[in-house]
């Protein structure tokens, strides 16, 4: 084979190998914001607190307790003690660590919504009633229909949860072989042009491409979220529950703000590190 052949080859073969180097640094890019966003439970609370979500759920959950049980306005003084943000918050986030651990298939069990330790923190508030046995009772009648513990399994569909289980997985999995993915093309690319310099170079372009990718795809995704018919209808069903308007579609912009600028700021890294890779790197270099 001719040197004009060689070459032409070798050109062929780094130009398919950055090509789809870029789509895997894309993806790994896509997957790590995600990773640290929609799969982080730290991420909604961070939101929740951020946007007063707390405060709002607990005035819309003492807002149920007084208007849909039969004697609930009678216990509401003592509700409103015991149901405070902070107290609120540790549920939820036990909640959504026990989700977690659910969906990312670390446990079989599903979480449960722990009302008997809403009702003992009731009865932590009723002092002028004397012993505990009256308590209950008193309790009892404020919030008979109310049981203990709730299953999850019981207010959901298993087979849908299941199903996001299934995704989480296959997502982590093209996570993990992206990464792979690069590390191997970046051997080969140095197998091929046997320079490092030139290799590097090479990745920099890729990284500066794969950056700009992201950032259509960031771009996308803001506007994606906003018009989504299954957004929609989520906020419209928070709505007809009882939580404010403008405080639904707050709480939905700060997600999609968030997730959209850290999908941004990671592509704007990638693609300013790739773009000083090809300024700053010289490409005539010596044998490998």
């Amino acid at each position: 084979m001719s040197n004009a052949d060689k070459s032409f080859v070798k050109a062929i073969l780094t130009a398919l190998l950055l090509v789809v180097m870029t789509a895997n640094l894309t993806v790994l890019q896509f997957n790590l914001v995600l990773n640290k966003t929609l799969l982080n439970p730290s991420f909604y609370d961070e939101v929740f607190s951020e946007r007063h979500f707390y405060d709002q759920l607990r005035q819309w959950m003492l807002l149920r307790l007084s208007t849909e049980l039969p004697h609930g306005r009678e216990g509401l003084a003592y509700f409103e003690k015991a149901l405070t943000d902070d107290w609120l918050r540790q549920e939820v986030i036990l909640i959504m660590d026990q989700l977690a651990e659910f969906l990312n298939d670390r446990t079989e069990e599903l979480p449960t919504l722990r009302i008997y330790m809403f009702k003992e923190a009731v009865m932590d508030h009723m002092y002028e009633f004397g012993d505990d046995q009256n308590k209950e009772k008193i309790l009892d009648f404020w919030l008979g229909p109310i049981p203990h513990v709730v299953r999850l399994q019981d207010i959901t569909s298993i087979a849908f949860l299941h199903n996001i289980r299934n995704a989480i997985a296959l997502f982590k999995s093209t996570m993990y072989i992206s990464a792979m993915l690069v590390i191997a093309f970046f051997i080969l690319l140095l197998v091929i042009t046997r320079r490092l310099r030139e290799t590097l170079l090479w990745f920099g372009a890729s990284l500066f491409a794969s950056g700009l990718i992201s950032l259509g795809f960031a771009i996308f995704i803001g506007w994606f979220i906003n018009s989504a018919a299954s957004m929609q209808a989520i906020q419209t069903s928070m709505i007809a529950s009882g939580f404010h308007l403008d405080n639904v579609k707050a709480l939905f912009d700060s997600f999609t703000y968030t997730i959209v600028f850290r999908l941004k700021t990671m592509s704007l890294l990638s693609a300013s590190i790739g773009f000083l890779s090809v300024c700053f790197i010289p490409i005539e270099t010596e044998n490998f």
